[in-house]
């Protein structure tokens, strides 16, 4: 079973990398029509599913779990980092003082 784990662990990790860049670019009006959140908004929770899958099989492998067990854990994984993605927010620091649109905060 671990090679699956590291295939999935490879190939989420190198699907978020992609991610990341592609996002970036079209942030920055680079590449604005293959931006991945439009064209595809649930794409996010299967790149974090399959990374979780091949982390957490990983880490319960190599922990000397039985290989039930580990298919488990990697199966909670997915589970827990497709939850967590579609949590999180775009926008996380919007609402701290001093971020851009709040007239509350002190400047000096």
């Amino acid at each position: 079973m671990i090679p699956i784990y590291w295939i999935a662990f490879g190939l989420g990790l190198s699907s978020l990398i992609l991610w990341i860049l592609i996002r970036g670019l079209a942030d920055a009006d680079v590449l604005v029509r293959i931006d991945p959140e439009s064209r595809v908004p649930r794409l996010k929770l299967l790149v974090a599913g399959i990374l979780g899958f091949g982390m957490a099989g990983l880490s319960s492998s190599y922990a000397g779990w039985s290989p039930g067990m580990s298919v488990a854990a990697a199966a909670g994984g997915a589970v827990a980092s497709a939850w967590y993605a579609h949590r999180v927010d775009d926008e996380p620091f919007s609402e701290l003082p001093g971020s851009s649109g709040d007239s509350s905060a002190q400047h000096p």
